[in-house]
């Protein structure tokens, strides 16, 4: 089934990447066609190699061994965990990594975990308070499910659900919550209709580069005032990028420099600099009144 998966620049100047590079340079260009394969929980049977290569590589000339390769050296590069149950092999991504660079994906559906691989086992980063947290609650979110199954009596009585985003020892407050992307999603949904797969990984992909929830509410909301799409949010924001305008401030001092005509220089953090207005020019009757005129106007140093 094809995915949709960030894959970051960095990478490239990854160490544990750098290290599989020197020994099999094929494995280490396969690595982010891998990262498809993973589900929303970061997790991959690898029980048949071969299919591997038909999902994520029908076009490539690799075959079973260079799968298998590949594999080992990701688990000996400790990029992934590799672990067995029953008859079947599966590989794991550590999940506060994995949900670093996926940030798009569902808090609720990292909680109810719902993949079709088992949970590893004796997992490497069960020494990680972060993932043990996550952990916990989701095992309490299925016994809260399941306890909230309603009964075929007539007079059925359901506990309470738990609500996630609370404080205290049991929450989970992931990643997601904190960035503000279900503030954005409402804005979104009532301004530009649903928010689909495509967009929302957007807008994780402009909160991963530091920009505030705000600036892209506010980038919404001047898109739906202008009749357009997504794609002029898109350039907003990257604009805003340019122009290191990732606060609200920032960004608001932008558009009122845009309106009063001043070129924007946040980036160096220089006062802004009036666009100078040069007068129209009218063609001249002849070639040394054309010459008096650029000399006026546009030589090194007019005003």
């Amino acid at each position: 089934m094809a995915r949709k998966r960030y894959v970051s620049s960095a990478m490239g100047t990854d160490e544990d990447i750098a290290d599989i590079a020197g020994e099999n340079i094929t494995a280490a260009l396969m690595w982010p066609w891998f990262i498809t394969g993973f589900d929303d929980w970061g997790r991959m049977e690898i029980t048949s190699p071969m299919k591997i290569k038909l999902e994520l590589f029908p076009s490539f000339p690799f075959d079973k061994n260079d799968i298998i390769s590949a594999i080992d050296l990701f688990a000996n590069a400790g990029l992934v965990f590799k672990y067995s149950v029953g008859n079947k092999n599966f590989i794991a991504i550590e999940p506060c990594k994995f949900y670093k660079y996926q940030p798009y994906i569902r808090a609720s559906k990292r909680l109810e975990d719902g993949s079709g691989c088992p949970i590893p086992v004796n997992a490497p980063w069960e020494n990680c308070a972060h993932c043990r947290a996550n952990s916990r609650t989701s095992a309490e979110s299925r016994e809260e499910s399941r306890k909230n199954i309603p009964s075929p009596s007539p007079s059925p009585s359901p506990s309470p659900s738990k609500d996630l985003g609370a404080s205290g020892e049991n929450s989970t407050e992931l990643d997601i919550l904190k960035t503000g992307f279900s503030d954005i999603k409402k804005v979104y949904d009532n301004s530009l209709g649903l928010m689909t797969q495509t967009p929302a990984e957007d807008v994780g992909h402009f909160l991963d580069d530091g920009i505030e929830p705000d600036v892209i509410i506010e980038a919404i909301k001047e898109t739906a005032r202008q009749g357009k799409r997504w794609k002029y949010t898109i350039g907003i924001l990257n604009n805003c990028l340019l122009d290191n305008a990732k606060t609200l401030e920032q960004f608001k001092a932008r558009e009122e420099n845009f309106k009063n005509g001043v070129k924007s220089n946040i980036k160096n953090n220089s006062p802004p600099t009036q666009i100078k207005q040069y007068p129209i020019f009218k063609p001249p009757d002849d070639d040394e009144e054309y010459r008096l005129f650029l000399e006026k106007n546009y030589s090194e140093g007019s005003q």
